[in-house]
């Protein structure tokens, strides 16, 4: 009465697209050399001018690890597609400051003795407050930002050699 279970491995089937220069596969040096421009103008819409190739997943120290490779005016650049680091804990930080400076605006103010404390926490509340608001701009362009790069997932992954 013993059950029996079968397993089927079936064949699966891979492109791996590899990019060429000159007949030659495209190393990590090369890459390296490209001209970096920006993917987005300074609406943070995607630039028009630029025509994707494909995706490229590299890590380069300071600079970024996901790229996009465009064609531009007949030459070769490279993109940081990374997404923008924004979290809400910048917002909560800033709000966090700006009431406890608030608070002390409240205990200092009319008290000769503590004018230039009450100076020092109207400055810290209003860097603070702006603070937020930055962040808050931020935030919206790293969604904004986020929905046009899942956009790019549907393009190629590229590969150096």
């Amino acid at each position: 009465m013993g059950q029996s279970l079968s397993a089927h491995v079936g064949d699966k089937e891979v492109t791996v697209a590899t990019l060429r220069v000159d007949g030659k596969k495209m190393t990590l040096q090369f890459f390296k050399q490209i001209p970096k421009i920006s993917y987005f103008t300074d609406n943070d819409e995607p630039d028009p001018s630029l025509a994707p190739w494909g995706r490229i997943n590299y890590s380069i120290a300071k600079e970024g690890k996901e790229w996009l490779l465009v064609e531009k005016e007949n030459s070769l650049f490279k993109c940081c597609i990374d997404l923008p680091s924004v979290s809400d804990w910048e917002i909560e930080h800033h709000a966090k400051w700006a009431a406890d400076a608030k608070q002390k605006i409240s205990e200092y103010a009319g008290k000769k003795f503590y004018e230039n404390m009450l100076k020092t926490q109207e400055e810290n509340f209003s860097r603070h407050s702006k603070g937020i608001e930055m962040a808050k701009k931020k935030l919206l362009v790293a969604q904004k930002k986020f929905a046009l790069l899942q956009k790019l997932q549907e393009l190629p992954q590229l590969y150096l050699a």
